[in-house]
């Protein structure tokens, strides 16, 4: 299930946002979902990680009661950036039941080593979305193939490394005429790392 982008607005939003995060753990629950995927705010916005790990140690332990992963997803200028940013989530939240939704468009975007984040921290990539990006520095997605993804190399390394979660194809609207063909291509790049056939 995909969640509306964590606020991480400091201490004022603190019952708000574990409010909001217990109600999709209940919806996940209802609706038989075992996965709940979020990105964070602006890293310019009030409390950023700091404010998201407060949330955290009052979400992780219901999310372990009920059998529900939380995964965390990179964003391009997000609180929820860079290897660094996990690092810290998980030096202060010590749980199998949170991990990285590994972006790999907007990874690419910030110039993350997505090899290298795999590597340091293989257990805690829980999901991955496949998507593809112009440059570095750009949000701009491109269709599979036209950017700088390095896909075969991050996917394979984190199967290598026990990866065993679900692969997103996300592909953006670029033309509609070619939509079908498009998430095609994608779908062709990750099928080999799948039990999908």
């Amino acid at each position: 299930m995909h969640f509306l982008p964590f606020r991480g607005q400091g201490p004022f939003h603190l019952t708000t946002e574990v409010a909001n995060f217990l109600w999709m753990l209940h919806a996940c629950r209802e609706l038989g979902a075992s996965v709940l995927k979020f990105t964070g705010a602006s890293r310019k916005a009030e409390g950023g990680l700091k404010a998201a790990i407060e949330v955290f140690r009052h979400v992780v332990p219901v999310a372990e009661d009920m059998g529900i992963s939380l995964v965390v997803e990179n964003h391009f200028q997000n609180a929820f950036e860079f290897k660094e940013d996990y690092e810290a989530i998980f030096s202060e939240i010590d749980s199998p039941n949170i991990g990285v939704c590994l972006d790999m468009g907007h990874f690419a975007s910030s110039g993350v080593d997505m090899v290298d984040l795999i590597e340091t921290m293989p257990d805690k990539i829980h999901h991955i979305d496949a998507k593809d990006c112009r440059a570095q520095g750009t949000t701009d997605f491109v269709r599979f193939g036209a950017g700088i993804v390095p896909f075969d190399p991050v996917i394979s390394r984190a199967v290598e490394l026990g990866f065993s979660g679900y692969i997103v194809v996300e592909l953006p609207r670029i033309d509609k005429s070619t939509m079908v063909e498009d998430l095609r291509a994608g779908v062709e790049l990750v099928r080999k790392y799948t039990s999908v056939r």
